[in-house]
C-alpha cells in the first residue's frame, strides 16, 4: 500500500508541503500542487493525497496561473519602489517568490516559472530588491524594460533614493525639503548618464535648485546656462547671490568671443537661445558638465533651427527647465524628452500615433517620463513655503532701447531732467521691452494653472499698453484696469469680478491709485513691472494681496533693468527693508544727490 501525506503549510517560507505518514516532508512542484487541487491527481512521488484545499481550508487556490509584472509605484515615504502586481488584483506583492509557487493575501498561485526568471534576471540585472528605494537610474533602467508597469500612483513629485545624499558646500542658501529632494534627482541622474526636466510650478525655485547642482558638478567641468535673452542679468545675479565662489560670463554681445579657448577658465557661461543658434560652432567646442535650457519650451519646434543646435552641444548631462512642458501639443513634451534622454519615448512618428492630443494620452506619457521629471505644484509643498515670497529679477535691455536710454544719459539735460526721463523711458513699451518678454513666459506659467495675477506699473501709458500686449498675446483672457483715472465709487466692483472670476484673469493697477484701502486676496502672484522711489509705495501695493485672509502663499516678484535708474530704486527699497528689519525707518520721496551720482554713471549698454 501506498503511504499517504497531508498538507500543510511552511510559516517560514509561505510554501505549500506535504508531510507523509513516517514523518518525512516533501516540496512538491507548484505545478503537482496544482494538479493535486484541480486534476484530482492522488499521487505525488508515490504519496497519496487528498486536494490541498480540503485540509487547508483558509487558502483559496487559483484555478490559473497568473500573469505577473513588475511595476513601479510610491511607497509610504513617497519613495518610488518596484513591487510586483498579480494580473486583475490591486494587491502588490513587495517580495521575490523563493519558488514557484506564491501565497499572498490568502491565495496560493501557480507561478510561470519563465515568467519568474525573466523577472528575476530584470532584478538582477538592475541590481533591485522589490519595496526598497531605487536611485533615478534604476528607475529609468526600469521604465524601458517591457516587463515593467508604471503604475497610477507613481506621480513626478515622488523622489528617488540617491546612491549617496547630495551636499550642497558651495551654495549659500537653505533649500527646502522639496528642493533637495529635486537637487538629490537631478544629480543622480546626472551621474548616471541622464538628462532631467525640472517642471516646478512657478515660484518654487528652479533657478536656485540648478545653480545647486551646477556647483555639485563643478568639478567636472564649466556649465553653460541657456536662456531667454531678457533672464541673462537674473541668471548672473543669483549665481552670484547663491554660488558667490563660482565665476559667471555673459557670451553675448557683439564683443562676445569668437573661438571656445574664450570660454574656458570660467565655471558658468550664460547665453541666450538666439547666440547659442549663431554660435554653436563656438559653444560645441566645449564638452560642459552640464547644460541647462531655461524655459525649455523655446525647444518645443522640432524643425527650429535652436532645437537642432541645442541637440549639438557636448554635455555630460542636461536639465530642461519649464513650467510648461506641453505648451501646443504632446509634440512639445516628445522634443524636450528626446534632448533629455533620446529613446526613451517612442520614434516621433509611433508616438504621434499613439499618444493622441487628449487629456488620457498626456496622462500616459506624463507616467513614461516620470522617471525624468521634477514636478511640484505649490500646493504639494505648500506648508514648506513661507507666507510670501519676493523675488527680484534683473532684465538686460534690449539693443535699441539701451541706445535711446544712452541718449538721454549723454545729453545736456539738468539731472533732475534726465532722472524723470530716464524713469519713463525704462517703462515705455515703444522699444521692444525685454520686461515683457520675462512677464509673458512667466504669466504664461501662472495662468496654465489657474492662477490670478496683479500687474503694478507707475504710468497710464504703460498700463494701457500692457493690457493690449496681454490681450494680444492670450486672447481669451479677462484683464482689467485701475489707475487713477478709475472711478473712485468702480473700484471696488472691477475687484469683485476679478474675485469672482472662475477662469485665471489679470487686473492691472497703478499701484499709487491701488495701494491704500483694497483687498485683493484672489490673487497670490504680484508683479512690479515698474520700480517707485519711495519703497512704502510698493510694500503697500503689494500688500493688497497679502494680508489677513489670504490662505495661499504670495509670490511677488519686482522686475527691473540691470544697470539703469531702476536698479538704483530696488536697491533702495532693499535697503529700506534692512533699515526696517533693525528697527529703522525712512526714505526720500525722490533719490538722494547719492543715487543721482550712481544712476549717472550706469549705462545699459555695458551689461
Amino acid at each position: 500500500m501506498k503511504p499517504s501525506g497531508r498538507w500543510f503549510l511552511d510559516d517560514s517560507t509561505g510554501e505549500v508541503r506535504l508531510k507523509t505518514d513516517d514523518g518525512n516532508v516533501l516540496s512538491p512542484s507548484a505545478i503537482d500542487i496544482w494538479a493535486a487541487e484541480f486534476d484530482l491527481e492522488q499521487s505525488i512521488e508515490g504519496v497519496l493525497v487528498d486536494a490541498p484545499s480540503a485540509e487547508l481550508q483558509n487558502i483559496d487556490f487559483a484555478p490559473e496561473s497568473p500573469n505577473i509584472r513588475i511595476v513601479l509605484i510610491g511607497d509610504d515615504d513617497r519613495r518610488i519602489v518596484a513591487v510586483l502586481q498579480i494580473e486583475d488584483s490591486d494587491q502588490y506583492v513587495h517580495h521575490l517568490p523563493a519558488s514557484d509557487q506564491l501565497l499572498h493575501e490568502g491565495r496560493w498561485y501557480c507561478l510561470d516559472s519563465d515568467e519568474m526568471g525573466a523577472i528575476q534576471r530584470v532584478l538582477v540585472e538592475s541590481a533591485i530588491s522589490l519595496g526598497v528605494g531605487l536611485s533615478s537610474g534604476q528607475v529609468l533602467n526600469l521604465a524601458w524594460k517591457k516587463e515593467v508597469e508604471i503604475k497610477d500612483e507613481f506621480d513626478n513629485s515622488m523622489h528617488t533614493t540617491p546612491d549617496a545624499s547630495v551636499g550642497t558646500p558651495l551654495i549659500e542658501a537653505t533649500l527646502y525639503d522639496y528642493q533637495v529632494i529635486g537637487v538629490n534627482k537631478i544629480i543622480d541622474l546626472y551621474n548616471q548618464g541622464f538628462g532631467a526636466l525640472l517642471a516646478d510650478e512657478m515660484g518654487l525655485g528652479k533657478t536656485l535648485q540648478v545653480i545647486a547642482c551646477i556647483a555639485h558638478a563643478r568639478a567636472t567641468g564649466q556649465a553653460l546656462v541657456v536662456c531667454p535673452a531678457s533672464t541673462l542679468a537674473n541668471w548672473k545675479r543669483e549665481i552670484r547671490k547663491f554660488a558667490p565662489t563660482l565665476s559667471v560670463h555673459i557670451h553675448q554681445g557683439p564683443e562676445r568671443a569668437g573661438a571656445a579657448k574664450y570660454l574656458t577658465g570660467v565655471d558658468v557661461v550664460l547665453t541666450s537661445y538666439e547666440t547659442m543658434n549663431q554660435d554653436i560652432y563656438v559653444l560645441r567646442g566645449v564638452e560642459w558638465s552640464i547644460v541647462a535650457f531655461d524655459e525649455a519650451q523655446y525647444l518645443k519646434n522640432l524643425g527650429a533651427a535652436r532645437t537642432k543646435s541645442a541637440k549639438l552641444l557636448v554635455s555630460k548631462g542636461k536639465i530642461a527647465v519649464t513650467g510648461t512642458p506641453i505648451e501646443n501639443s504632446l509634440r512639445d513634451l516628445w522634443s524636450i524628452t528626446e534632448l533629455l534622454v533620446p529613446g526613451l519615448l517612442p520614434e516621433l512618428d509611433e508616438f504621434l500615433e499613439d499618444y493622441p492630443d487628449e487629456d488620457w494620452a498626456a496622462h500616459v506619457a506624463g507616467k513614461n517620463i516620470a522617471p525624468i521629471t521634477i514636478r511640484r505644484s505649490v500646493r504639494d509643498v505648500e506648508t514648506s513655503l513661507p507666507e510670501r515670497v519676493d523675488t527680484f529679477v534683473p532684465v538686460l535691455m534690449g539693443r535699441e532701447h539701451a541706445i535711446a536710454y544712452q541718449e538721454i544719459l549723454d545729453s545736456d539735460r539738468s539731472s533732475f531732467a534726465k532722472i524723470t526721463t530716464l524713469r519713463t523711458i525704462s517703462a515705455s513699451m515703444e522699444f521692444e521691452n525685454t520686461k515683457i518678454e520675462y512677464m509673458l513666459d512667466a504669466l504664461s506659467n501662472a495662468l496654465r494653472t489657474g492662477k490670478k495675477i496683479l500687474i503694478f506699473a507707475s504710468y497710464t501709458k504703460t498700463i494701457e499698453d500692457l493690457k493690449a500686449k496681454l490681450v494680444k498675446e492670450f486672447e481669451t483672457l479677462a484683464v482689467s484696469i485701475i489707475n487713477g483715472q478709475t472711478n473712485i465709487n468702480d473700484r471696488q466692483k472691477i475687484i469683485d469680478r476679478f474675485t469672482e472670476e472662475k477662469q485665471s484673469t489679470v487686473l492691472i493697477l497703478n499701484p499709487r491709485a491701488a495701494g491704500v484701502g483694497l483687498n485683493i486676496q484672489a490673487a497670490n502672484y504680484v508683479f512690479h513691472f515698474t520700480p517707485e522711489w519711495n519703497p512704502a509705495i510698493v510694500d503697500q501695493a503689494s500688500a493688497r494681496a497679502y494680508r489677513n485672509g489670504q490662505k495661499q502663499t504670495v509670490f511677488v516678484y519686482y522686475l527691473y533693468y540691470s544697470n539703469t535708474i531702476e536698479e538704483v530704486m530696488i536697491e533702495r527699497l532693499e535697503r529700506k527693508r534692512s533699515l526696517q528689519a533693525s528697527g529703522l525707518e525712512g526714505a526720500s520721496a525722490g533719490p538722494t544727490a547719492k543715487e543721482t551720482e550712481l544712476v549717472m554713471s550706469l549705462s545699459p549698454e555695458r551689461n
